[in-house]
């Protein structure tokens, strides 16, 4: 673990020359990115019923075809379906954004979860033989086996937890994206870039922010209450009738 955060220490972590997705990526909104990038770019319209209607098919990138595959086939969809979809993984991004120290590296994590898992083996096996040796010998000798295989389970016990004493490692963004989208967040004045590409100020607000980062009167903010409001009232309507016919089966006994 030492060498983990060694690694990450040397890291050369920035938010300003991040492209759109990278940044929404690091925030967990790329739903919420890509479905205001088509609709400021007119490609997408959104409905005060809770759906929105893709206009144009026609992708420009990875993530927008995933978008537009969850959208089925007539291409409109209740706009809180679409953030439930998996619009999947950019594995070149997802690369870039381990090299700034910014996502956790995968090739890393399994250099450290490989000799770890490796060494948990080895003294479970270890442990194991002893235990078994110990109870052998104590039967063979015509003692108690009770204390040797309590002794044996209690030894297990620390040495599994010797080998499991380090935190888990994450699939996330790491501590420093998480500083520096902290320090983004809170400074509404800072600019962060606008990427290689030039993306528009509101998308990357939205990146940053989620879509919070829009007018409440905004179409997609005004899609996103109605539908999330109806889906309760469906949820609510389907509690009420579990609840009834539960109750109804009560009287009958």
């Amino acid at each position: 673990m030492e060498f983990y955060r060694a690694e990450r220490e040397n890291a050369d972590g920035s938010l300003a020359d991040l492209d759109v997705y990278q940044l929404a990526r690091l925030a967990k909104t790329v739903k919420a990115t890509v479905l205001v990038g088509m609709y400021e770019q007119g490609r997408l319209v959104a409905s005060t019923s809770g759906t929105v209607t893709v206009v144009d098919p026609e992708p420009r990138d990875r993530v927008e075809a995933a978008l537009i595959e969850a959208a089925g086939p007539t291409r409109t969809v209740r706009i809180t379906k679409l953030f439930e979809a998996d619009l999947g993984r950019d594995a070149e991004r997802d690369a870039e954004l381990a090299r700034r120290g910014l996502l956790e590296d995968r090739e890393l994590y399994d250099r450290v979860a490989g000799p770890r898992a490796s060494a948990a083996r080895l003294v479970a096996v270890l442990v194991l033989l002893a235990g078994v040796v110990s109870v052998w010998w104590s039967v063979a000798q015509g003692k108690d086996v009770l204390r040797p295989a309590a002794f044996f389970v209690a030894i297990l016990s620390v040495a599994m937890r010797s080998v499991f004493r380090w935190p888990p490692l994450r699939r996330f963004p790491t501590d420093l994206a998480d500083r520096l989208l902290a320090a983004a967040r809170a400074d509404v004045g800072k600019a962060v870039g606008a990427g290689d590409a030039g993306d528009p100020p509101l998308v990357r607000a939205v990146a940053l922010h989620g879509l919070s980062a829009l007018p409440k009167d905004h179409d997609l903010v005004v899609a996103t209450a109605t539908a999330e409001a109806e889906d309760r009232r469906t949820f609510d309507e389907l509690m009420r009738r579990h609840r009834e016919a539960a109750e109804g089966q009560a009287r009958k006994y």
